[in-house]
């Protein structure tokens, strides 16, 4: 059977703490997932604007914008559907309402994306282990079958982001009425190309 493996390290302080979370279960799925770029922009009152010409996103695309805080932190509005297109700009509302951190002000320097479908399917109550990690900043939102958002999380470049059964943190895929997850869309939150790579692990049999 198919094993995963969790190691942490910590050196402070003169002293260096190390653990290592083994998981050994009936099924895997690892995928490494191609993001394109992202188009940098500007906040504009409709949408974003002085877009770089061919930036080839379509009034039926659903995008996710990303930028950083004044304070360094990392930030993204994601499941947004774009109304229109022209030469150097998008614009959009918020019908569907899109999610995640309200837009910055208008000028302030962003990222477009348009969303990655990603394929995957597993009961999250069977999840024993998940990782994510990406070469850029990146987002991810874990959709069930209905679809209805599940888990959305921002990832920072090469920070590996995972859970494990039983370390004592609740599954973050459980508590909608429908834990079978169906998709994952993820983007790009820089303007070069990334890699992102996903790894589940779960009880197939219970």
């Amino acid at each position: 059977m198919p094993t995963g493996t969790i190691t942490k390290k910590v050196t402070a302080g003169g002293l260096t703490l190390q653990s290592t979370v083994t998981r050994t279960e009936e099924a895997v799925i690892a995928q490494s997932i191609a993001l394109a770029a992202g188009v940098a922009g500007e906040i504009s009152s409709a949408g974003v604007d002085t877009l770089a010409t061919g930036h080839g996103i379509l009034d039926t695309d659903t995008v996710d914008v990303h930028w950083t805080d004044a304070a360094g932190v990392q930030k993204c509005r994601y499941g947004i559907s774009v109304d229109t297109v022209s030469t150097n700009a998008i614009t959009f509302d918020d019908d569907p309402a899109a999610a995640g951190d309200a837009l910055p002000a208008e000028n302030y320097e962003v990222v477009v994306s348009v969303q990655t479908p990603i394929e995957i399917a597993f009961d999250s109550a069977q999840l024993m282990l998940f990782a994510a990690e990406c070469t850029q900043n990146a987002h991810i939102n874990v959709l069930n079958d209905d679809p209805v958002s599940v888990y959305a999380l921002k990832i920072a470049a090469r920070d590996v982001r995972h859970w494990a059964e039983g370390e004592g943190i609740d599954n973050p895929f459980t508590g909608e009425d429908d834990d079978i997850i169906d998709s994952i869309v993820a983007s790009n939150g820089s303007t070069t190309a990334a890699t992102l790579k996903i790894v589940v692990m779960y009880d197939s049999v219970n």
